[in-house]
């Protein structure tokens, strides 16, 4: 998230709502934050390919495990 205060700024002009999705390093560190803010949802796909080499693995259990960690901490 870009900064607690410019978010705080834009929920309060009515910027964020839910009709916003947050996008961008969005993951386990900082997705609880997505909710506080009244963000729409949020992107995760940089969160979610950063645990995952394509050159290398072919087992996409351990993205799926991760991407469901980050949908509870979301709910």
């Amino acid at each position: 998230i870009i900064g607690e205060k410019v978010c705080a700024i834009a929920l309060k002009a009515g910027i964020i709502d839910k009709k916003v999705i947050a996008l961008g390093r969005i993951d386990a560190d900082n997705i609880k934050q997505v909710k506080d803010y009244g963000f729409g949802g949020a992107a995760v796909q940089g969160g979610i390919w950063d645990k995952f080499d394509t050159c290398c693995n072919r087992d996409y259990a351990c993205l799926i495990e991760h991407f469901k960690k980050l949908k509870k901490l979301a709910d």
